[in-house]
C-alpha cells in the first residue's frame, strides 16, 4: 500500500487548474440543461407525457436530494480527482446511451445514471478545490466555482438550436464527447489529494455527528436548501413570464430565459469579486435573500404592456440570487470540522441544495394554483426571509472549523 500523507500540499492547484475544473463542473450541468432545451422535440418524438418530462427535468436533483452525503463520503474515502473524473465518464456514458433511446423509460433511466455522475463531479471537483488551493486563493477559488450552473444551463439553451436542429439525439452526443474531453484533460492536468490516513478508518456515523455538533455544515446545508428552493420556484415560471412580455413576443423565448439565467453567472462573479476584495460572504447572503425576497414579486405579477418589466426585474433576480452560491462555497472550507470531510461537507451542502431544487417549483406551483402568481413570491418571500435568519447563524463562533481564508469586512 502506498504510503498516505496527513496533509495536502496547499499549493498543488492553480488558477489553469481551477479553471479546467470549473469547466468541468459547466459540462455537468450542460448536461442537466440539455433536456430543458429540446423539452419539446423530445415530447413529440417519443410521445412524453407531462408527468415523464418533468421527471427528466428534476431528475438529477431527485438523485442528488437522496444520495448527497453517501456522495460525499465516497469522494473523501476514495479521492476527488479520480471520483470527478469517474463523474464525467458515467456522464458521458450515460449521455450516448440515452442518445439510442427509442422509449422514455430507457431515456429516464439514462437520466438518472447522467444525475448520479453530476453528484460526483460537483461533490468531488469543489473537495478539490478546497484542499488542494492556495490558502490565499481558496476563497476567491470556491466562488468561481459557483458560476458552473448558470454558465452551463445558460450554454445548452443558447447552443441546442444549432447543435440540434433536426434530431434532439446530436446534441446528447455532443454532450457525451465534451464530457469525455474534459474528463480525459482533468485526469491529466489536475492533482490529486494525498490521501489522509484518517480518512480511510472514519467511521460515518462519527463523522455525521461531527458535522452536526459544528452546526456550520448544517447550515450551509439549509442555506443552499433555501436558496434553490427559491431561485427554481421562480425560474420555473419564467417561460410563462417571457412569454407575456410584449417587448419580446417576436423573439425566442429561450435566448432571454438563457439571458436571465446567466445574470447569475454575473452575480456568481460580482460574488467572487466583492469577497476577493474583504466582503465578508454573510453580507453575500442576507444581501442575495433579500434581493431575492423583494424582487420575486415584479416577476410574477402581470403587468401587461408594462411587462417589459417583469423581464428586467428577472434579470436583476437572477443576478442577486447569484451571489448566494458565491457565498456558500467560499464558505465550505471555513466550515470544514476536520480536515478529510471537504467532500462530506460539500456532499451534504449539495443534498440540501437538491432537496430545495426538488421541492420548491411543485410548492411554488401549487400556490399559483390556489392564489394566482402573486403567490409564488410569497412562497420566495418566506423562503429569502428563512435564508436571512440562517445565514445570521453563521456568524456565531463555531467549533473545530478549518482556518478561514476570508479576511475583512463586509
Amino acid at each position: 500500500m502506498s504510503p498516505v500523507t496527513s496533509r495536502v500540499d496547499p499549493v498543488a492547484l492553480q488558477w489553469p487548474g481551477t479553471l479546467l475544473l470549473i469547466l468541468a463542473g459547466v459540462v455537468s450541468a450542460f448536461h442537466v440543461g440539455k433536456a430543458t432545451a429540446v423539452m419539446e422535440a423530445l415530447r413529440q418524438d417519443l410521445s412524453l407525457s407531462l408527468t415523464t418530462a418533468a421527471w427528466l427535468l428534476s431528475v438529477s436533483g431527485a438523485v442528488g436530494a437522496v444520495a448527497g452525503i453517501g456522495v460525499g463520503m465516497i469522494v473523501d474515502r476514495l479521492g476527488p480527482r479520480r471520483m470527478a473524473v469517474l463523474g464525467l465518464a458515467v456522464q458521458a456514458l450515460a449521455s450516448a446511451g440515452g442518445a439510442w433511446a427509442a422509449h422514455p423509460t430507457a431515456l429516464l433511466a439514462s437520466r438518472v445514471v447522467e444525475g448520479l455522475g453530476f453528484q460526483l463531479v460537483v461533490v468531488a471537483v469543489p473537495a478539490l478545490i478546497a484542499g488542494a488551493t492556495p490558502v490565499r486563493s481558496r476563497a476567491t477559488a470556491m466562488a468561481a466555482w459557483s458560476t458552473f450552473m448558470p454558465v452551463g444551463l445558460a450554454l445548452a439553451l443558447l447552443s441546442a438550436p444549432r447543435l440540434a436542429p433536426g434530431s434532439w439525439a446530436s446534441l446528447w452526443w455532443f454532450a457525451s464527447a465534451l464530457a469525455i474531453a474534459v474528463a480525459a484533460a482533468v485526469a491529466r492536468l489536475t492533482p490529486e489529494l494525498p490521501r489522509l490516513a484518517s480518512v480511510a478508518r472514519r467511521d460515518v456515523a462519527r463523522d455525521l455527528r461531527t458535522a452536526w455538533h459544528a452546526r456550520a455544515p448544517m447550515l450551509l446545508a439549509l442555506l443552499f436548501g433555501l436558496f434553490n428552493a427559491g431561485y427554481f420556484a421562480l425560474f420555473g415560471l419564467l417561460p410563462s413570464v417571457m412569454q407575456k412580455a410584449s417587448a419580446i413576443d417576436d423573439l425566442p423565448p429561450h435566448l432571454f430565459t438563457a439571458v436571465a439565467v446567466l445574470a447569475s453567472a454575473g452575480g456568481n462573479l460580482a460574488g467572487l469579486a466583492l469577497i476577493a476584495r474583504g466582503v465578508r460572504p454573510l453580507t453575500l447572503l442576507a444581501s442575495g435573500f433579500a434581493a431575492m425576497a423583494v424582487l420575486s414579486y415584479p416577476v410574477v405579477l402581470d403587468m401587461g404592456e408594462a411587462s417589459s418589466l417583469s423581464v428586467a426585474a428577472s434579470i436583476a433576480f437572477g443576478a442577486a440570487a447569484g451571489l448566494i452560491p458565491s457565498a456558500l462555497f467560499a464558505e465550505a472550507p471555513r466550515c470544514t470540522p476536520t480536515e478529510g470531510m471537504q467532500g462530506l461537507v460539500i456532499g451534504l451542502m449539495m443534498q440540501g441544495g437538491n432537496v430545495g431544487m426538488t421541492v420548491g417549483p411543485p410548492i411554488a406551483a401549487l400556490a399559483t394554483a390556489a392564489w394566482d402568481g402573486p403567490a409564488a413570491a410569497g412562497v420566495v418571500t418566506a423562503l429569502g426571509v428563512a435564508g436571512i435568519g440562517a445565514a445570521m447563524g453563521l456568524q456565531r463562533p463555531r467549533r473545530g472549523g478549518m482556518p478561514s481564508p476570508v479576511q475583512g469586512n463586509g
